[in-house]
């Protein structure tokens, strides 16, 4: 059974999109077995025993390899914990102070889909009304980088009056950048905007 899961970890490795060169998945494969020492090799561990692809789910250690990662430097092990703790997983409970902590370090380290979720968690009032522009700050913040997420995201806002007004000029644009980005819901949402303009001008 050990040696199953270790072969479907190493798969898992195999088949995950690299951010590196492929020398640095060799020097992770030697590695991963014993302590998992390098950031990549602690997040892509964190990752396995979250998806799981043997069926075994353990948030718990998903937890502890990713927190092993974030201190090794990882900034996007730093967003998926703020995630974690945002949704819950498993064993491991919502915990929405730690969420925005983790998410906030991540966003301030200037990932941007860590600045899309803290925008999103702060406007849907995990933060309290009093920071829905903090949000909507950081959603632009994801969005100058490119994030088409964001694009999404400040759309919705926008359309529906999320961070305090409502903007249907903006959430066209908004959605608009998102379909050319090839957001998947962003399609629909721009069709029913469009239903919303129109029956605004009657």
């Amino acid at each position: 059974m050990i040696m199953y899961r270790k072969l479907l970890l190493i798969t898992f490795i195999l088949l995950s999109p690299l951010s590196h060169a492929s020398e640095t998945l060799i020097e992770n494969l030697k590695k991963i077995d014993a302590t998992g020492t390098t950031p990549n090799a602690a997040y892509k561990l964190g990752r396995f025993y979250r998806e799981a692809p043997d069926g075994q789910q353990d948030c718990e250690a998903s937890v502890r390899w990713f927190t092993r990662s974030a201190d090794l430097g990882s900034v996007d092990a730093i967003n998926e914990l703020g995630k974690i703790y945002g949704k819950g997983c498993g064993t491991v409970t919502k915990d929405y102070k730690k969420s925005e902590a983790y998410l906030t370090q991540a966003a301030e380290l200037g990932l941007d889909t860590a600045q899309n979720n803290l925008g999103f968690l702060l406007i849907r009032g995990w933060g309290g009304n009093g920071r829905k522009q903090e949000g909507l700050n950081w959603l632009l913040k994801a969005a100058d980088q490119g994030y088409v997420s964001s694009y999404f995201n400040l759309g919705y806002v926008y359309h529906y009056g999320l961070a305090g007004r409502t903007d249907l000029t903006a959430a066209e644009t908004w959605y608009q950048k998102a379909v050319q980005g090839g957001h998947k819901k962003a399609g629909k949402h721009l069709e029913k905007l469009h239903k919303d303009i129109l029956a605004s001008r009657h």
